[in-house]
């Protein structure tokens, strides 16, 4: 304990403020410290110094004052201060009850010695110590409380008795229900309960310090809320947890967001899928429309020929010829489709020498003009993006053949920032962005750049032609 600088002594008996002071003086903690005396209550509120005194002894049975009376009014004045009561035999009962107001200790007069009065001081101090911070965290709870929507416990774990804030409210149960123990419990989610129960048990019968726990928390009106509990384990000497103070949060917005993006997130990988499976079906289509339409129609004539060649041998030559011609045109066709349908094979060539080959073959059919821009400067290293974006371009291509009866069209790719941004533009006949829907080629597109957190932008009017940009980071 630290050293005492001040003692004050209300004590209008000056042979027993006499006999104090020696003992006080042969008490090595208190030998140095300065004593004060008074002998009136008046003279304590008229003399009253800026820096308290840290120890009061104070008579009762004062000129201007009697009883607890005179307690009441010495700690309202020095309300940090130590005091102990000195009491007559016949004022013990007094005394007592001063002590239950808050006064630390008291010795009777008649009966105390140098050891006594040295073990009351040493309790007396550290009693008021305990006090002031049991007092400091009373008031630190109550702002706490205050400045908190959430319900904050404290839970008594030998009686099973809970106190509340006024937070609890929240569950809209009357204030005169018995919010105990059993009442947490019997308000669980049924499906929650048990799972609580046991995780609070493990956690008590071990060394743990805190819990903590999610679960549904029935209202009132029967409504659910989910809830955050936190507790903090308070334990004896022996490790038995005696006491948890804590705090639930009222999450259920928080819970209800999550689900609400976990639904939406898997409608989202539906419409992926749904995508693909529509994208497989029109790459289907499209296939069987040119084996049908071209090389089957192809090969039938070939086989005219070759059927003409078999009945007429003078022509044998001619249709030899014209079949020799035709199978030519057969394995051009087979190549083109079978390239359109490939994986371009972006690990031995660059994405600008695919894109450069797949344009080439467009141009030599001389229905679209492309001119290509590549200002990348080689900064794109991510394979599966060049991918993407050939994928992409070679979709947007395929829409404006056979949708914009376009005769120009212009490609530019580059690199600013951390973006690559494609942009492809044609001078078809457009559309009104505000009446078309996103067919399957625009979803395909939306599908791939979505992968990579990508952006688009559709510019288009009637009669003005389409501009697709394309932004996804490096």
């Amino acid at each position: 304990m630290n050293k005492i600088k001040s003692i004050l002594v209300i004590e209008d008996n000056n042979a027993d403020y006499f006999l104090l002071c020696e003992y006080l003086k042969s008490i090595p903690l208190y030998s140095g410290c300065s004593i004060i005396h008074a002998q009136t209550l008046e003279s304590i509120r008229s003399d009253k110094e800026d820096a308290p005194p840290e120890i009061i002894f104070v008579d009762l049975n004062l000129p201007d004052s009697k009883g607890l009376d005179t307690f009441l009014a010495v700690n309202s004045v020095f309300p940090l201060s130590t005091i102990i009561i000195l009491s007559g035999l016949e004022d013990k009962s007094i005394a007592l009850q001063a002590i239950q107001a808050g006064a630390q200790d008291f010795i009777l007069k008649s009966d105390f010695d140098e050891k006594l009065l040295e073990k009351t001081l040493q309790y007396s101090v550290e009693r008021k110590l305990s006090q002031q911070a049991l007092k400091e965290s009373n008031l630190r709870y109550e702002l706490v409380s205050k400045a908190t929507n959430d319900p904050i416990w404290d839970w008594d774990l030998l009686t099973q008795k809970i106190t509340w804030n006024d937070k609890v409210s929240i569950f809209g149960y009357s204030e005169i229900i018995d919010k105990d123990d059993a009442w947490c419990e019997s308000n669980i989610h049924p499906e929650d309960v048990e799972r609580v129960k046991i995780k609070l048990d493990q956690h008590l019968s071990r060394q743990s310090e805190t819990w903590t726990d999610t679960y549904r928390f029935r209202c009132f009106d029967g409504t659910y809320m989910h809830i955050l509990d936190r507790g903090h384990i308070l334990r004896n000497k022996s490790g038995v947890a005696y006491r948890m103070i804590g705090c639930m949060q009222n999450i259920t917005e928080m819970v209800l967001l999550e689900q609400k993006l976990e639904e939406e997130r898997i409608e989202s990988q539906r419409d992926v899928l749904k995508a693909v499976i529509l994208g497989q079906e029109k790459e289907k289509d499209e296939i069987g429309r040119e084996l049908h339409d071209n090389i089957n129609q192809i090969l039938v004539t070939v086989k005219m020929y070759l059927g003409i060649a078999k009945s007429n041998k003078s022509r044998l030559e001619e249709m030899t010829e014209k079949s020799y011609d035709h199978i030519s045109n057969v394995m051009n066709e087979i190549r083109a489709l079978s390239h359109s349908l490939a994986t371009p094979s972006l690990g031995d060539i660059t994405l600008q020498e695919a894109l450069q080959f797949m344009i080439d073959e467009i141009n030599s059919g001389k229905k679209l003009k492309i001119a290509f821009s590549d200002q990348t400067n080689g900064k794109i290293n991510d394979k599966n993006r060049e991918l993407a974006l050939y994928r992409i371009t070679q979709e947007q291509l395929s829409n404006i053949l056979k949708y914009a009866k376009a005769t120009e069209v212009s490609i530019c790719i580059k690199v600013t920032g951390n973006n690559i941004h494609l942009i492809i533009a044609d001078n078809g006949v457009g559309f009104d962005l505000s009446k078309i829907t996103k067919g399957i080629g625009l979803k395909n597109i939306n599908n791939r750049i979505s992968v990579y957190s990508g952006k688009m932008n559709i510019i288009s009017s009637p009669g003005k032609g389409c501009r697709l940009e394309i932004s996804i980071p490096k």
